[in-house]
């Protein structure tokens, strides 16, 4: 799918959109009450971003050509650390598309230890 998605503040508040190469240059607002940092499912067929309340959301995308948008769904919320660059995601799905790396802010004081586990498919 030749599509890119994206967030812009251009209309004022920040929304995702995706944008298709294909016939005419088509965009389409994936957000509808703003979100950002959008991130494509393994399989092509799903964005996700995160809505301004900090959920993240799941939009279904066709393989169509134009691409067409399925009904957005809330899929959690996540305690994220203030938006720094909104174009660069704290997130990421995993290739199967069930579960997800997110970067978390710490509510307390307490340093946690950061361990480096090196050459560990050698390790028993």
């Amino acid at each position: 799918m030749a599509s890119r998605a994206y967030t812009s503040d251009k209309g004022g508040s920040l929304e995702v959109w995706l944008r298709s190469f294909h016939k005419g240059d088509v965009r389409l607002q994936v957000s509808a009450e703003g979100g950002a940092e959008p991130v494509w499912g393994p399989a092509g067929r799903e964005i996700f971003f995160v809505s301004l309340d900090g959920t993240l959301m799941s939009v279904p995308v066709s393989a169509s050509s134009p691409p067409e948008l399925g009904r957005a769904r809330p899929l959690f919320r996540v305690d994220l650390p203030p938006l720094m660059r909104p174009f660069w995601p704290r997130y990421t799905v995993t290739g199967d598309g069930e579960r997800f790396l997110v970067v978390r802010l710490l509510r307390d004081e307490t340093t946690l230890p950061l361990y480096a586990v090196t050459n560990w498919v050698t390790e028993d």
